[in-house]
């Protein structure tokens, strides 16, 4: 039989009350062996609690807490002066363990709230003034409001005449004084100005923006004010001027007297740029059926085009700008034309047949002659374009019963 001692965490073995037959032979009755241990005594643990400022320095001492392993613990916030709790890290309560434990509380350092607060203002002469009148407010260090009642006023204002008056408001803490005008930490001045009550009216300001010829360019500016008071005027830029100077005072005091301020230009000079304007004859397929023209002309410049009459061609449409300006870019106008279909009036003549003779070249040649005439005069006046249609209608009509009487004669007379 084996020796049956084991080990049990938490415990340990009472070497004193070891047995004394821990090993034998087995047999047919029960044989009892006894260990005896004894309850181990329960560790200590310990719990720090740190504050410090948000850069890590300790701002208070540490606290250390101590106990058994497994019981509860907890930790406190403090209330440090100069200091308002930010975080902590770490837990708060716990239990105690068999390592050590750090919680870290955070503080931020007050930052100075001291303010005093004052507006400026303006009076009119016969008008009452107390300091009340342009202090605003102030705080302490943490941020509490001062009553006005600590705060030490320094100066006075004679509502009797006009004047700038200036009033320090102050507010003493040792090492701590700021002279800063109108929003101080410790002191702020106030500026009271004490004008007359009826402001005499001043001349106007006239300013004037003209090139070297006197032209405007721009409409005058006018400004109004009382006498004594200032005036400034402005400089403008313009696209092809430069500034070349200003005749009167740019900046100055309304008096009883009008002022004129003008600021004079000078024009650039610019190169003449030549434009160019392609106007093409075509059918409804872009191809061409006359001789383009091309026109030019200084950039700015109008221009004209012109449409012509086309032997077996009829006018359809223009595409782009009959008429307009030149610029730096080509321009092109198209005049689109339909081919005449073989028995209208521009194809008619030139298709007789031969039976007709000299009557067929006659008529030819007076066609040629009316088309001739007709291309003279480019671009006909409102009405004309029907006018000339039905003088051409009328002309075929009588030119093809003529071919046609014709025709019958000799067709006869060859039957006979």
């Amino acid at each position: 039989m084996e020796e049956y001692k084991k080990i049990i965490p938490g415990y340990t073995i009472n070497e004193a009350k070891l047995p004394t037959h821990t090993q034998g032979v087995f047999s047919t009755s029960e044989q009892d062996i006894t260990y005896f241990y004894t309850k181990n005594k329960a560790g200590a643990g310990n719990v720090t609690a740190k504050y410090v400022d948000t850069d890590g320095t300790p701002i208070s001492g540490d606290v250390v807490k101590a106990g058994v392993i497994g019981e509860d613990y907890t930790t406190e916030q403090k209330d440090i002066p100069g200091y308002t709790f930010k975080e902590v890290q770490g837990y708060v309560t716990g239990k105690f363990t068999d390592q050590p434990q750090t919680v870290t509380y955070v503080y931020e350092q007050y930052k100075d709230k001291s303010t005093v607060l004052v507006h400026d203002s303006e009076l009119t002469v016969g008008d009452t003034w107390k300091p009340e009148d342009n202090f605003d407010s102030s705080t302490d260090y943490y941020g509490n409001t001062v009553p006005f009642s600590n705060i030490n006023v320094a100066g006075q204002v004679d509502t009797t005449k006009s004047g700038t008056y200036k009033v320090t408001y102050r507010r003493f803490v040792p090492n701590f004084f700021s002279a800063s005008e109108n929003q101080g930490t410790y002191s702020a001045i106030a500026t009271i100005t004490v004008k007359d009550a009826q402001p005499l009216k001043g001349g106007d300001i006239t300013t004037k923006y003209v090139d070297t010829d006197g032209n405007a360019l721009l409409e005058d500016v006018v400004q109004t004010g009382n006498i004594g008071e200032n005036y400034t005027t402005e400089r403008k830029e313009f696209d092809g001027y430069t500034f070349k100077e200003v005749q009167g005072n740019a900046t100055g005091q309304f008096t009883n007297q009008a002022q004129t301020v003008t600021y004079v230009y000078t024009k650039n000079e610019i190169p003449n740029l030549i434009g160019t304007v392609i106007v093409r004859y075509v059918d409804t397929d872009d191809n061409s059926i006359s001789e383009d023209v091309v026109k030019s002309g200084t950039v700015g410049e109008s221009y004209i085009t012109d449409k012509k009459v086309i032997e077996g061609y009829s006018f359809k449409e223009v595409r782009g700008n009959i008429s307009g300006q030149y610029n730096e870019q080509p321009q092109t106008v198209s005049y689109v034309y339909v081919k005449d279909e073989v028995g209208s009036e521009s194809g008619t003549n030139n298709n007789v047949k031969d039976e007709v003779g000299s009557e067929s070249k006659t008529h030819s040649k007076t066609s040629n002659k009316r088309t001739a005439l007709l291309s003279e005069h480019a671009l006909p006046k409102t009405g004309e374009n029907e006018r000339m249609a039905l003088v051409n209608s009328t002309i075929g009509a009588v030119l093809l019963a003529t071919g046609l009487l014709v025709y019958v004669f000799r067709f006869k007379r060859v039957n006979k």
